[in-house]
């Protein structure tokens, strides 16, 4: 439902007791309101004043409640039982809303699919001397829509009541105000909202005004107020203790703040050591039995790609309390289960020489052909252990290419190669030799292989060299709680980008066939009236050209998937002209956030993205005219952004693709065999394989003498628990002692 025919009732209410000096404000600034579906409750709490005289004044212009005094508790909750409206808006008598603050609230639900989503503001507080002061909850930089920044928020006390406007419905589920409370009944109830799964929505603007007085409870029962809020928070912590440990850093450091404040210093100690151990050992200290089995992701790098080449993957395997490690050649992330050699060369012998190797019950490769992993190793790897590789192009089917572009020798056997200098460059033509060695190491392998989308499937099934090997068609799956639509403009507005200039975003890559110079070509093309901002990822200053024609903002190579997000969020129009493309996953990216994509004809990116359908994919020839028709066709982009944003909820979603990911890796496990030969080899290397890997350029934390103390201490008596002897040898104490 679009938002300007979203019109339901929202019920404004106001507790008020002795609240004669400030009431009527409040009370006008609800009539002043321009969203008109409003109905004013006012609820008098044994006022002794002359408060009953001034709410009667104002007639049938609001519902008036009179109780005996019971505190602000009571009187919210009897307010919000007779409400009438969809949404609830608390007003403190003291307190005054701006007059778009409904406004400006409902309009945002309009264009929410959740509709009992709650949503804040940013407000004022000014002071008897006249100073006012804004309070922008994005001020402190760890702030957006989700359930770690709200559980921040609450913890360092940066949510004003006054500023939400709440579906009545959260009242019904989660329960009313806590009327044994007379100073935090508020945020014991935002807890309740959060604990019961309810979204947040935060409205960058200003909206409410706070009075800041001596006579508040906060300040005239400061007693009261301290041991109500250490009270709150204690109980918090029982609540969000997972939540609060797996945040990152800057949220984590704000709540161990506000608990320094609050003199928790137990909890805090307790919190730093156990978000340690539970975050980097989760498969230990989890209750329940579901860690079926090991996994170890191998690779070249992992944050760079992090969402296909398997670092992403083996942070989601251990959400889903699997013991899952990432070994790579190249380290950037300070992720505690991501390891690497001291030396990139001789990679696969020294993957087979550590006991993260013998201690896994499956190894999963990654683009293995950008490391010095030696193929002809594939069928030992597959004889110890089950093995599967993702294939991400086609280089595991040609005598040297990644890509073959129109050639087709790979289909029997690549020699006399016409293309030597395509990634990865020949200096000789070895590639018939090249294609033997896949071949046979392949073939001698008990090695599947997944793929990704239909165009490689086709492809992979076409090559001799993966003849009778099993075949896994999986699209990747993307964190659609961070990759989503938000409100354009405001996504514009972030990046300093006007609000009516078309956004045109692309990977800016000189790769031979990543399309460039088809971007260019239509860029020199382009003919519109709009005005065009243009966002690159990647390499840099490869648009010069256009600088004095479009916007450009050049952003490199962004590793924070939420910065990522942001600029997909901006973004009208997604281009990806690429010549080759095993799948694509900038497009679903792209298409979760509810932006088009254009591609070309001959990839993947045509079922990927669902064209034409979802997205357009033309001949290379047509894509210039293909972007001028659409730049110019403001509904039909919204109609594809749209389409696309629902086809990747129901194609790309991160769950679906975890859970069939652990099915693929079960089924592989089931069907691989050990051979006699094998046993004694695997037996040795269990006994004697080592720890010759590192974590952020030191030696393994378990060579760490305190580590070992830790391990000792307080991760043995669970493993006892939960593993018998012989494992809780091999698998662990092998590993951390």
């Amino acid at each position: 439902m679009i938002s300007n025919i979203y019109n339901p009732l929202v019920s404004i209410i106001i507790p008020v007791y002795n609240g004669s000096n400030y009431m009527k404000e409040a009370i006008d600034s609800a009539l002043a309101q321009t969203y008109k579906n409003i109905e004013i409750i006012v609820v008098n709490d044994g006022s002794t004043d002359n408060t009953d005289e001034i709410a009667r004044s104002y007639g049938d212009k609001i519902r008036y409640f009179k109780k005996e005094n019971g505190g602000v508790a009571t009187a919210l909750n009897l307010a919000i039982k007779e409400a009438k409206g969809d949404y609830i808006s608390w007003l403190s008598h003291d307190d005054i809303y701006l007059p778009n603050k409904i406004e400006v609230q409902v309009k945002r639900l309009g264009e929410l699919e959740d509709k009992n989503t709650i949503i804040l503001s940013n407000y004022f507080l000014f002071y008897p001397d006249g100073k006012e002061t804004k309070h922008n909850v994005k001020d402190a930089g760890y702030y957006s829509d989700n359930k770690e920044s709200i559980i921040t928020l609450l913890f360092c006390s940066g949510l004003h009541g006054c500023s939400l406007l709440i579906p009545k419905i959260a009242f019904k589920q989660c329960g009313y105000f806590d009327e044994k409370l007379k100073t935090t009944q508020d945020y014991d109830l935002w807890f309740k909202f959060i604990k019961n799964n309810y979204s947040f929505s935060l409205v960058d603007e200003f909206l409410v005004k706070g009075r800041q007085h001596d006579k508040q409870d906060t300040k005239s029962k400061i007693k009261l107020c301290k041991k109500e809020r250490k009270q709150l928070f204690k109980k918090a912590i029982r609540l969000f203790n997972n939540d609060i440990l797996q945040m990152n850093k800057t949220n984590f450091s704000i709540i161990i703040r506000a608990l320094k404040g609050l003199h928790l210093k137990s909890n805090i100690i307790l919190f730093k050591i156990f978000r340690i151990l539970k975050k980097n050992n989760a498969h230990i200290f989890n209750n329940n039995n579901n860690c079926t089995f090991s996994c170890l992701q191998i690779g070249s790098t992992d944050l760079f790609g992090n969402k296909f080449n398997g670092h992403d993957l083996h942070l989601y395997l251990r959400e889903k309390n699997l013991n899952a490690n990432h070994l790579v050649v190249k380290k950037k992330s300070k992720d505690f289960n991501t390891f690497h050699f001291n030396e990139a060369e001789n990679f696969s012998s020294n993957i087979l020489k550590s006991d993260l190797f013998s201690n896994s019950d499956i190894v999963h490769l990654h683009l293995i052909h950008n490391t010095s992993f030696e193929i002809a190793h594939l069928p030992i790897f597959s004889a110890l252990k089950p093995t599967v590789i993702t294939l991400h192009d086609p280089f595991f089917t040609t005598g040297h290419c990644i890509h073959s572009f129109d050639c087709e020798k790979w289909k029997q056997n690549c020699k006399d190669c016409p293309k030597l200098d395509l990634p990865i460059e020949l200096d000789n033509d070895i590639s018939a030799l090249n294609f033997k060695i896949k071949k046979d190491s392949i073939q001698n392998s008990q090695i599947s292989a997944i793929v990704a989308s239909d165009y490689m499937e086709n492809l992979v099934k076409q090559s001799p060299i993966w003849k009778g090997k099993k075949i896994y068609k999986l699209p990747f799956g993307i964190n659609q709680e961070i990759f989503k639509p938000v409100d354009k403009t405001l996504a514009k507005k972030n990046l300093g980008i006007n609000k009516d200039n078309m956004v045109l975003m692309f990977r800016s890559s000189s790769l031979p066939y990543k399309g460039i110079e088809t971007i260019k070509n239509a860029l020199r093309n382009l003919k519109t009236d709009k005005k065009i901002t243009i966002i690159t990822v990647n390499e840099k200053r490869n648009f010069k050209e256009f600088k004095n024609k479009f916007k450009i903002k050049e952003y490199g190579w962004v590793y924070d998937d939420k910065k990522l997000a942001q600029l997909y969020q901006a973004a009208d129009i997604f281009l990806m002209p690429s010549e080759q493309e095993a799948f694509g996953l900038m497009a679903i990216e792209a298409m979760s956030s509810k932006v088009p994509v254009i591609s070309i004809k001959g990839t993947s990116l045509e079922s990927v993205t669902n064209a034409p359908e979802c997205g357009i994919c033309c001949e290379k020839e047509d894509f210039s005219n293909e972007l001028n028709r659409l730049i110019n066709n403001a509904d039909e982009i919204k109609l594809r952004a749209e389409k696309s944003y629902q086809y990747a909820k129901e194609n790309y979603d991160k769950e679906v693709y975890i859970k069939r990911m652990i099915e693929i890796y079960q089924d592989i496990i089931k069907n691989h065999k050990i051979e006699p030969e094998w046993q004694d080899v695997l037996g040795q290397m269990e006994k004697y394989n080592i720890n010759n890997y590192y974590v952020d350029n030191k030696i393994a934390i378990a060579k760490n003498p305190i580590w070992k103390l830790i391990y000792r201490l307080l991760i043995r008596p669970f493993l006892k628990k939960k593993y018998d002897k012989k494992t809780l040898k091999t698998r662990f104490d092998r590993k951390y002692l």
